[in-house]
């Protein structure tokens, strides 16, 4: 499974802090967030950059595995004929 995300960065006018946006291109959903900017430490980057990544996995994790299981051929056990 290989998925795509676009990362673009913009630094503030006076670059003490930088918005972060993250684009997934296939279904055109992008999430922007802010971060001050530090060249020592970044804690609230990692952060928001981590939990957004994992955001997308776990979503194209669960699609895969929803596919997944519309392909199991019950037999005709999934037959709602009611």
């Amino acid at each position: 499974m290989e998925h795509k995300l676009d990362i673009t960065i913009t630094f503030s006018e006076d670059r003490t802090s930088f918005i972060t946006t993250v684009l997934e291109p296939e279904s055109g959903l992008y999430t922007e967030f802010e971060s001050p900017f530090s060249p020592d430490e970044h804690p609230v980057f990692n952060d928001d950059i981590g939990n957004e990544i994992y955001s997308w996995l776990t979503l194209w994790e669960e699609t895969e595995q929803e596919e997944d299981d519309d392909d199991i051929d019950y037999g005709g056990l999934d037959d709602e004929d009611d």
